[in-house]
């Protein structure tokens, strides 16, 4: 199912109906993504709660665009479309194409939320202007969501210290992973593994995971997450770039 997510003050009511007028970008995704017309129909969903409804197209020119919205709610579980376990990830920052990647991915396998964390390893030219880094990735988020039917867009957490990340997790109650490759010589943690760690999960239970930047997170880094109550676990035989280990985590969430 292909839609539009709207904003709660995009909408305007009156006696007769409910319209919504859309920004520059909902009108180039219904002319040029969906080659949608005036007179057609789409489907439009209602932030933040993800409410779904069908809407008429009724203007749809370069620079102004116009829905009106039927009134009845189109019923749908939209717990159906997430994991059973909910799923945060702290990615330290990487290149920024592949940070896109990973926001891209995992919207679209469900994940929760996702934050960007400053390692000390993280990559310096994003940690030089995080703020106009951040309305880029939520505009991706946004992007991939809609392209894959989710209902509500992942979460693009603030800059974070991965430490800072750490302690608010276990303070919510999470139980806190950090991905660190570790001594090749012990045992990493399979994907089977993994997915039998979250299939024992329930509905209601929270998981965050860390993953370090190129390079790892530092010795310090590790001493610090182990004393504040994370567990160290190693990933795959092999060392993971950063983003295969963020997609890999959560297609096992995804699908277990």
């Amino acid at each position: 199912m292909r839609f539009l997510f709207l904003l709660k003050n995009q909408i305007v009511k009156t006696k007769q109906q409910t319209r919504a007028v859309l920004n520059p970008s909902q009108i180039k995704r219904l002319s040029t993504v969906l080659r949608l017309r005036e007179g057609d129909n789409t489907f439009v969903r209602i932030l933040p709660d993800g409410r779904l409804f069908n809407a008429l197209i009724v203007c749809l020119g370069k620079s102004k665009g116009e829905l009106v919205l039927f009134p009845d709610e189109v019923s749908t579980d939209i717990k159906r479309y997430f994991p059973s376990c909910k799923l945060s990830i702290g990615l330290s920052v990487i290149k920024k194409k592949n940070f896109e990647l990973v926001i891209q991915k995992a919207s679209e396998l469900g994940v929760s939320t996702i934050t960007p964390l400053t390692a000390q390893r993280s990559d310096s030219h994003i940690l030089r202007s995080p703020a106009g880094f951040s309305k880029r990735f939520s505009d991706i988020a946004q992007e991939a969501c809609m392209q894959s039917g989710r209902p509500v867009p992942i979460k693009i957490a603030d800059f974070q210290a991965p430490l800072v990340f750490v302690e608010k997790a276990i303070q919510s109650g999470d139980e806190v992973i950090v991905l660190h490759e570790g001594d090749l010589d012990s045992k990493a943690i399979s994907g089977k593994d993994f997915s039998n760690f979250v299939s024992s999960k329930n509905s209601t239970s929270s998981v965050s995971v860390l993953i370090g930047p190129e390079g790892g997170f530092t010795s310090e880094e590790i001493a610090l997450f182990q004393k504040a109550g994370a567990k160290i676990k190693r990933l795959h035989g092999f060392i993971l770039r950063a983003e295969t280990a963020a997609i890999m985590i959560a297609s096992i969430f995804s699908i277990s």
